[in-house]
């Protein structure tokens, strides 16, 4: 689902942009898409989460316990 994103654009934008450059011409198309571009950029920063949610990571524990280990 996540990796669906750029061909469901593709398959999305193709008759928009068809559409687009019927009506407004190759500049006018372009000026629409990069708009719609600059657009995502703000709504791509608020996905992510702010830096005090964000914690250090935990230090790694051993997998075995000494106790647990077999005497050689």
């Amino acid at each position: 689902l996540a990796v669906s994103g750029a061909s469901v654009s593709g398959l999305a934008l193709t008759p928009l942009l068809h559409l687009a450059l019927d009506s407004y011409g190759w500049r006018g198309a372009f000026l629409l898409l990069s708009s719609v571009c600059l657009h995502l950029v703000p709504a791509a920063a608020l996905l992510r989460p702010p830096p005090e949610t964000l914690r250090e990571p935990r230090q790694a524990q051993p997998e075995t316990q000494p106790e647990n280990q077999a005497q050689t």
